[in-house]
C-alpha cells in the first residue's frame, strides 16, 4: 500500500498553510486513494545504542541537497533511509520491513556527516521469519539525530 501526504508552508513563518480547493483540484490527479498509517503501539522504550556494542556500523554518510526539507533540515524519510544503510544489504535483501518505531532527537543540516549503527535483537526472534534490529543515526563524533527499532 502507498501513499502520500502533501503539505504546504509558509516560508516567511514556518507555519504549516492551508491548500485552496483550487491547489488541491490541482493535484488532485497524482493523488492515491489516502489511508491511515497504520499504527503499531509497540510501547517499548528505544534505549540508546552504543556503537561499541553494535553489529553492523555504516560511517561517512553524507546528505546531499536533495535530502534537505523546507527548512535545509535534512528530511525525515531520508533519515530513515540514512538508518536502514546500516543494515547489510543480505538482510534487506532476505527480509521485508514491516514495522518501524523512531524517535527523532535533533535535526541535521547537508554538512553534517553522519554514522548509523544497527545491533540485532536476538531475543526479538518472531516464528524464526522476523527479527528485529535496535538503530542509532548520529553526527560522526557528535549528538544522536534518530533512535529507532525495525522489524
Amino acid at each position: 500500500m502507498l501513499f502520500s501526504l502533501y503539505a504546504m508552508m509558509n516560508k516567511k513563518t514556518r507555519k504549516f498553510a492551508n491548500a485552496s480547493e483550487e491547489i488541491l483540484g490541482g493535484m488532485k490527479p497524482t493523488m492515491l486513494r489516502y489511508c491511515d498509517p497504520l499504527v503499531n503501539t509497540d510501547s517499548r522504550k528505544l534505549l540508546p545504542l552504543d556503537a561499541d556494542k553494535a553489529d553492523y556500523i555504516r560511517s561517512g554518510l553524507n546528505p546531499g541537497w536533495t535530502d534537505m526539507d523546507v527548512n535545509q533540515h535534512v528530511s525525515h524519510i531520508k533519515l530513515v533511509n540514512y538508518i536502514l544503510e546500516g543494515v547489510p544489504s543480505s538482510i534487506v535483501k532476505s527480509y521485508e520491513l514491516c514495522a518501524m518505531s523512531l524517535e527523532y532527537w535533533k535535526e541535521c543540516s547537508a554538512d553534517s556527516v553522519m554514522q548509523s549503527v544497527s545491533k540485532f535483537c536476538s531475543n526479538h526472534l518472531i516464528n524464526n521469519q522476523e527479527i528485529e534490529f535496535d538503530h542509532s543515526l548520529s553526527v560522526e563524533g557528535g549528538p544522536e539525530i534518530v533512535r529507532g527499532r525495525t522489524r
